[in-house]
């Protein structure tokens, strides 16, 4: 899921910059628009790990039943969708009027796809999906947080209002929901929810380096911490889910700096195998899953 400012005009370009300053799938993405640090000062990054840990507690069966209701509500709605087929994807669109931005995702979905699957060596055989809906639509079919601006839950959902020409934030988006699908298919759907996020965010472009104080604050709290984030981020709030996914893009660009790309592979096609996380990261890494934490934490500037 991507924060809703991506798809709807202010870019995430101007968000970056204000970032600068300060702190910047189902899947969820979000781009975190505001730097926590008055969240960890008033000792806010406490209440975000315990919410964590129960969001990542999360009932399946609970999930199934909401997924189910989701799909009762779309099916009435796409049955009067238009359609883009390319060789990757199947887009479709609501109305007309909203042709050119089913014809100009389809190209950025293209473009996603040879530029994560250089990346990670892996190119998906089946055709990818993706939903194009009116802002109110979107909210209304995906029941997303309010801070959500589209979501992976094994088809790409996107409110497309006012969409007329590429723009870095709606490449952005893009490369960020399609990544979802491609580490869904890679780990059979059982990749940790932070490493989802962190590759989704590093693919779109994101870079950790604006965070550095807000990171070195969490560390310095021992806040540095991976398990509480392997569930869903739906049930967060946007404080609560601004500090997620600071934190899994952090972590997962120090796993690709030290270790690179082709380990980050290895370890979803373990976790698709049925291996657990711990045990994958074992595997593929060479640290355990503590020491992961603990050398993430050292790299920090100021640490």
């Amino acid at each position: 899921m991507v924060e809703k400012s991506a798809v709807e005009q202010p870019t995430l370009q101007n968000e970056q910059e204000q970032a600068a300053r300060g702190i910047h799938e189902s899947e969820e993405s979000y781009d975190p628009a505001g730097e926590p640090a008055d969240a960890v000062s008033n000792g806010e990054s406490g209440r975000a790990e315990i919410v964590l840990s129960r969001n990542s507690e999360i009932d399946q069966a609970e999930r199934k039943l909401s997924q189910l209701a989701a799909t009762e509500r779309e099916d009435p709605f796409e049955a009067g969708m238009g359609r883009r087929e390319g060789s990757h994807f199947l887009v479709k669109f609501e109305g007309g009027e909203n042709a050119v931005a089913g014809h100009l995702i389809g190209l950025l979905l293209e473009e996603a796809y040879f530029k994560a699957g250089s990346d990670l060596g892996y190119y998906p055989e089946q055709r990818i999906e993706a939903l194009l809906y009116s802002k109110e639509a979107f909210r209304d079919i995906t029941r997303s947080p309010s801070w959500a601006g589209a979501i992976y839950d094994g088809r790409i959902k996107l409110p497309v209002g006012g969409v007329t020409g590429k723009t870095s934030a709606l490449e952005e988006v893009i490369f960020h929901e399609y990544t979802h699908a491609v580490v869904k298919e890679l780990s059979n759907g059982k990749a940790p929810v932070w490493l989802s996020e962190g590759l989704a965010q590093y693919e779109e472009g994101k870079s950790a380096a604006p965070y550095a104080r807000v990171l070195s604050g969490l560390a310095s709290k021992g806040n540095l911490r991976l398990r509480p984030l392997e569930g869903s981020f739906m049930g967060l709030g946007p404080q609560e889910a601004q500090t997620a996914y600071v934190l899994s893009l952090s972590a997962t660009s120090y796993i690709i700096r030290e270790f690179g790309l082709s380990p980050v592979r290895s370890i979803l096609e373990r976790l698709g195998e049925g291996m657990e996380l711990q045990e994958a990261i074992s595997v593929c890494l060479g640290v355990s899953y503590d020491e992961l934490e603990k050398d993430w934490a050292a790299s920090l500037p100021g640490r």
